[in-house]
């Protein structure tokens, strides 16, 4: 079972426990696969987060701007912030890898739509 913990040169991989009498791989941390998906695959498939948080939020807008009376409209960000409550939802009826990864991807996506991370 790999684990992330903090070392001197930031985050990295080992094994807990350690094992003895075969080699070992340590498994990618969620952290680190999160970050590899958000800056790889993920925005070659969508877009930069900001430009697709961007169209969500038109499509948002159009669909439910005056069914729900919506007072502040939606935007960009609250792409980021739904489907880290879609994750939520499905951490909430069963724990899987993928939905902590994918939490860990969309809070990755809420600070680059935001500017913190690019």
């Amino acid at each position: 079972m790999g684990m992330c913990m903090a070392n001197d040169a930031g985050w990295g991989r080992i094994i807990w426990p350690p094992q003895t009498g075969s080699v070992s791989v340590a498994r990618e941390c969620i952290l680190d696969e999160a970050k590899r998906l958000v800056f790889g695959i993920r925005e070659g498939a969508y877009d930069h987060p900001k430009q697709n948080g961007e169209r969500f939020a038109a499509l948002m807008n159009a669909y439910y701007g005056a069914k729900l009376g919506v007072l502040a409209p939606f935007a960009p960000k609250d792409y980021a912030i739904v489907m880290m409550l879609v994750k939520l939802a499905r951490e909430m009826h069963r724990h899987t890898r993928d939905n902590l990864v994918d939490i860990a991807g969309y809070a990755e996506v809420l600070a680059r739509i935001e500017g913190d991370d690019d």
